[in-house]
Formats: C-alpha cells, sequence, structure tokens
C-alpha cells in the first residue's frame, strides 16, 4: 500500500481533471452550456477569454437557479474562475474553445447537484 500523503498523479497534471455530477454529465447541462458560449461569444470567433468564461459561469448559474434553486446560486469567486482557464488554455492562446468552455462549466459546476442534495435532505429533516 502506498503513502496516502503522497500527490496523486492527478495533482501533478496540468490540467484539472473533469470532475463532473449527475447535473453535468446531463444532455441538458451540455446544451446550456453551448448556449452560454454562443451567448458570450459576442464576436463570433469561436473561442472566450477570462472575462467571458465568468460571464459565461454567471449566466449559466442564472439559468440554473431556475431549477435549481439557491443551490447554483454560488458560483465561484473570479479568482478560481481565472485559475480553470489558466489551467484549461493548454496552449497558452488566452482563449478557450467551445470544447475547453463546456469542460471548464464542468468543473465549475460540479458541485451544484451536491448542494442541491444536501438542501433537500435539510429541508425533508425540518
Amino acid at each position: 500500500m502506498g503513502n496516502i500523503f503522497a500527490k496523486s498523479k492527478m495533482q501533478n497534471d496540468p490540467a484539472p481533471k473533469t470532475k463532473s455530477s449527475i447535473l453535468t454529465k446531463s444532455f441538458f447541462f451540455k446544451r446550456l452550456c453551448r448556449w452560454a458560449f454562443k451567448k458570450i461569444d459576442t464576436d463570433k470567433s469561436g473561442a472566450v477569454d477570462k472575462k467571458e468564461l465568468y460571464s459565461g459561469l454567471l449566466l449559466i448559474h442564472l439559468n440554473l437557479s431556475k431549477y435549481c434553486g439557491a443551490a447554483a446560486c454560488k458560483p465561484m469567486s473570479k479568482e478560481q474562475v481565472d485559475k480553470v482557464f489558466d489551467d484549461m488554455d493548454t496552449d497558452n492562446s488566452g482563449f478557450l474553445s467551445e470544447e475547453e468552455f463546456v469542460k471548464a462549466m464542468v468543473i465549475l459546476c460540479s458541485d451544484i447537484a451536491s448542494r442541491v442534495a444536501l438542501l433537500t435532505g435539510v429541508a425533508l429533516f425540518n
């Protein structure tokens, strides 16, 4: 058995692993991400920068809040989003493609489903 305190291989990878949930694996979520990408890519370049990534995250959270309630109203900070952007921008172009944008949103929105479950559980026991 290996050292449990040693860095895992995943921690050494340059790009973050896609941490997904039931929500982020859904067709609805992928469609929402593609819609948000088209909305924020105003110059139709097929790529978004850091500012547009954060705008896209807020747009997705606003739309998810219609269905998930308060659990979707807590997006990551701009600094956290910038870090994910830097990790996803493997070619250092300063832009993310639509595919990279969707992968970034999976990472940035992966905890919404667990917050929904937590809030539902709390509501059931109150």
